[in-house]
């Protein structure tokens, strides 16, 4: 009964520490917070059922991965929606600084979705979850120098997105028009 005890509040203090960033990582790839909270319910499951073969230095790997590989799955699944409901939030209009905030926003996001789901990830971990290289490694399953070489191709190819979407046509009172920022 003690063991349980232990195992029960393991998982409670895992699920304190690591839902706030699983949930964030989860909603910056499917927007929509119903779904995010029922894959971050399944990642939590998925953990609690395994945890007692996972190694604890692991924890955050196996969440991580769990997210990731569950997200992947849901928008496998449901593209389409995933699809519209980024089309949805884009504006198409004449900027003021704050639509021409937003679009530079949703442009950033749409070149993070054209990036492979491991260049993703990477980029998602060192800059949105402050993890170091060696962090990242064990959640990617590769070396700290193999994380050193995806994170930079991965910003290279992030760069070049972006400056290529900085060209675009936007549709404008009828009249298409080339905007550059």
């Amino acid at each position: 009964m003690k063991s349980e005890q232990a195992h029960k509040q393991t998982f409670d203090g895992i699920v304190d520490r690591y839902s706030g960033q699983l949930y964030g990582y989860l909603k910056k790839r499917l927007h929509s917070g119903d779904d995010v909270e029922d894959i971050l319910q399944s990642v939590f499951f998925s953990f609690w059922a395994k945890m007692p073969f996972i190694n604890p230095q692991k924890y955050p790997a196996y969440l991580f991965r769990t997210a990731h590989n569950k997200a992947i799955n849901y928008m496998k699944k449901n593209s389409r929606y995933v699809e519209y409901e980024t089309l949805k939030h884009q504006k198409i209009s004449e900027p003021d600084f704050e639509d021409r905030k937003e679009k530079q926003r949703q442009q950033i996001i749409a070149a993070f979705q054209k990036l492979k789901p491991k260049e993703a990830l990477a980029i998602e971990l060192q800059y949105y979850q402050n993890m170091s290289y060696k962090q990242i490694a064990g959640i990617m399953e590769t070396t700290p120098d193999a994380v050193d070489s995806l994170l930079f191709r991965a910003k290279k190819k992030l760069r070049h997105i972006l400056q290529d979407s900085r060209q675009n046509h936007v549709l404008v009172n009828g009249e298409t028009k080339n905007e550059i920022y």
